[in-house]
């Protein structure tokens, strides 16, 4: 589930997208692209556009509030678990099972392929969240979080806690 304002997005099993507009008095069902399996992560960054994620390199966009999506393809494959758009071009891809943080700056058309690194490990991101195009936050299955301050070149560990598996991070606020 995802609330932004009186808007709010459901995603489940079916694969069906269950939208808001009144603050979750009334809830319109919108369909999905059948992928055969179930969707990982969604997220709108206005009333008209947003992003869909699952396994098997599957990335959709919607610029209709979610009536039709279309493919954005690649050239390799990916798992993708999570992601977040700062905007309708601004974004960020994990693919949690190889390790790998994707971002584009052009609404998916290209894009930048990145690891977290600790000393010589690669860690395993679970969740990514930007405050703006700078500042912006990751966690690990490890249990840390890292932040960055120049959009993704580089992290630094911020905070430990016990266990980051299933760990996501969302800020309500720029503090």
């Amino acid at each position: 589930l995802r609330i932004n304002g009186q808007s709010g997005y459901l995603l489940n099993d079916v694969p069906q997208l269950i939208k808001t507009g009144n603050g979750g008095e009334t809830w319109t069902p919108y369909a999905l692209p059948d992928i055969g399996f179930r969707y990982n992560d969604l997220q709108f960054v206005n009333e008209n556009t947003g992003y869909l994620c699952s396994r098997e390199s599957n990335l959709y966009k919607t610029v209709d509030g979610g009536q039709s999506w279309d493919a954005i393809p690649f050239n390799e494959e990916f798992n993708f678990t999570f992601l977040y758009f700062l905007d309708e071009n601004l974004g960020w891809v994990v693919d949690k099972l190889e390790n790998k943080i994707l971002t584009t700056s052009d609404g998916g058309n290209t894009w930048t392929i990145m690891r977290l690194m600790l000393g010589d490990m690669v860690l395993e991101p679970t969740s990514i969240f930007f405050n703006d195009e700078n500042t912006g936050f990751l966690t690990t299955s490890i249990g840390d979080i890292f932040k960055t301050e120049d959009a993704g070149d580089s992290w630094d560990a911020f905070y430990s806690f016990q266990s980051g598996e299933n760990a996501e991070i969302y800020f309500t606020t720029a503090t």
